[in-house]
């Protein structure tokens, strides 16, 4: 008969968690090494729960939906006479949706979007992977601005693109509460070093975290080196209607030109 001490070695045994690791794939398993950035946000959530503690580091507005915005969702749910409505919508998103998308890009400056152009993802973060994993080949360099949302960072090394960036400079005399703003040389030099090679510009305006506002001179210099090197231009624009004046909008190229936005909260 075996003792207590052997059945108690085998119970441990029979529960020990099984060693998954080893069926990762080479990138998923560089990624859990390197995976800082959900780090960061994990313990900053966290900490963020505590009592007088204020969350400067994350995008959440402090206020809740609109009413007329949980009275749709209200009715949607209940009011739908479709059993099935609370099921997988079409791949693409639900045509009322991407009508309504495009109706608002067109109404808002952009040209001619179509309900074809659209889709829909269950986040600005996910748009940026997907726009990425199609755009970039392993060894392709991904151009954007320091500091920068640490997503952009991680998605680049997930698809084997390069991630090169550009620091952003403090404004006036550098005193503090100055804010940042674009060194253009400073990211032309990058794009020229990279002819050949970058793919994708990554601009986001109003910046994250800096807050920075580029202007329509600004933007009309950062268009002109993305068709001068013919790179494709990501939009981040999760905070676009975040600003006190439209000056910097312009008009992208339609074959160059992808946009992200995570819409209100």
């Amino acid at each position: 008969m075996a003792s207590s001490s052997a059945l108690a070695s085998n119970d441990d045994d029979a529960t020990a968690p099984p060693d998954l690791m080893r069926f990762l794939g080479s990138a998923a398993t560089e990624q859990l090494a390197n995976q800082g950035a959900s780090q960061v946000w994990a313990e900053v959530t966290a900490l963020a729960q505590l009592p007088g503690v204020r969350d400067l580091g994350q995008g959440w507005p402090d206020f809740g939906a609109s009413d007329s915005a949980r009275a749709a969702a209200a009715t949607a749910v209940w009011g739908s006479t479709d059993p099935r409505s609370n099921q997988y919508s079409g791949i693409a998103g639900r045509p009322e949706l991407l009508s309504a998308v495009a109706r608002y890009y067109t109404s808002t400056g952009m040209t001619g979007v179509a309900k074809s152009e659209v889709l829909i993802t269950t986040s600005a973060t996910e748009a940026i992977y997907v726009a990425l994993q199609a755009l970039c080949d392993p060894g392709d360099q991904v151009v954007f601005l320091e500091p920068f949302f640490p997503w952009y960072f991680s998605h680049c090394r997930i698809f084997g693109a390069v991630p090169v960036t550009v620091r952003m400079q403090p404004a006036g005399d550098g005193e503090a509460g100055g804010g940042f703003m674009l060194d253009l040389e400073a990211l032309r030099a990058a794009f020229v070093k990279g002819a050949g090679r970058t793919k994708v510009y990554i601009h986001n305006s109003p910046h994250n975290p800096t807050g920075a506002v580029f202007t329509r001179e600004e933007t009309e210099a950062i268009a002109a080196l993305c068709r001068e090197f013919d790179v494709v231009v990501l939009a981040d624009e999760v905070y676009e209607r975040c600003t006190f004046s439209g000056d910097g909008d312009v008009d992208g190229d339609d074959d160059r030109s992808s946009g992200s936005d995570g819409g209100p909260a």
